[in-house]
């Protein structure tokens, strides 16, 4: 009788996925690599399978190549990615790639009103994109002269009151925003401090 050697199966391996993360709402190209992979074999991300449509072709039994279409409504956070042979064994990568949350750069457009005199108590709103909770407000130059409590309405709006100092110089103040992450951005000379009128009251002779 013929006896035959059969050579071992090659162990399936998976080794690395590139690129390791994206945003909802991305079109990516990917590639996978590892070993034993069988024409044929399927590729998921687990455990949200169905926030991805992907696209897989076994270029060589170490390499696969092909699509990711992220949902826009994709839960922000880990993915462990699964490649499954036809002969159903599958071997997974855990958390190895992320869904990224999408931000938005922080920006100061607007604040209202943008001029008070010394000694004033005013309530002001500051418009623009990106705020986040926590964020703070100051003017410069002359960051002394001026107590400010703000509140983040929303990521396009923050509102509070300025209590402008009675011996604030008069002049122009680079109004800025902080987020808790240090990022900011600043609205050169958006807020003037007027000089109080002189009043004669009366004259003598």
């Amino acid at each position: 009788d013929a006896f035959t050697v059969l050579l071992a199966p090659i162990e399936l391996t998976l080794d690395s996925i590139d690129p390791i993360s994206g945003y909802p709402g991305d079109f990516l190209n990917f590639s996978l690599t590892g070993t034993g992979f069988q024409t044929g074999a399927v590729v998921e991300f687990l455990p949200d399978s169905t926030f991805f449509d992907i696209s897989a072709s076994v270029i060589t039994s170490s390499l696969i190549q092909g699509t990711i279409d992220i949902h826009s409504d994709t839960p922000i956070g880990f993915q462990s990615v699964r490649v499954t042979n036809v002969d159903t064994n599958f071997a997974e990568l855990f958390n190895a790639f992320e869904v990224l949350e999408i931000t938005i750069p922080i920006e100061v457009t607007l604040i209202d009103p943008s001029s008070g005199y010394q000694g004033d108590t005013l309530n002001f709103q500051i418009e623009g994109a990106g705020f986040e909770t926590g964020a703070t407000v100051e003017f410069f130059s002359d960051t002394a002269s001026f107590d400010i409590s703000a509140s983040v309405v929303n990521s396009n709006l923050i509102s509070g009151t300025i209590i402008i100092d009675q011996n604030a110089p008069p002049g122009f103040q680079t109004v800025r925003v902080t987020n808790p992450d240090l990022s900011f951005d600043e609205l050169t000379d958006g807020f003037e401090v007027l000089q109080i009128p002189l009043t004669i009251i009366s004259i003598d002779p």
